[in-house]
């Protein structure tokens, strides 16, 4: 059984030398993830902007529930890469199915 929240900065995640193995692993111990943190993709570097989609499909595959407290919009977070659709489509489900989103950084419940 899955413990139940774990709470993560976007920069602990996609901007050091975790894998895929990584995220999965951590995905089978906690069901529920907030990444908080999460800038404009733009303005990072590229292994940080190939991660967090990469992240997202991880934690959308193993079923969990994520959070994500992003600095902005999800349009102006995510890079218009490959994986932006795929991404920006993952994010928009997790609303549809009830999955509220975190306050953006700064507000509070």
């Amino acid at each position: 059984m899955r413990e139940g929240l774990v709470w993560f900065d976007c920069h602990d995640l996609c901007g050091t030398a975790m894998s895929t193995r990584d995220d999965l692993a951590l995905a089978e111990r906690f069901g529920t993830w907030v990444l908080g943190g999460v800038p404009a993709l733009a303005d990072r570097d590229e292994q940080a902007r190939r991660r967090f989609p990469d992240l997202v499909a991880d934690l959308c595959d193993r079923d969990t529930t994520p959070h994500v407290a992003a600095e902005r919009t999800v349009a102006e977070t995510l890079t218009d890469d490959g994986d932006f659709a795929r991404t920006a489509s993952r994010l928009a489900q997790l609303k549809e199915v009830g999955h509220p989103p975190a306050p953006p950084v700064g507000t509070s419940c």
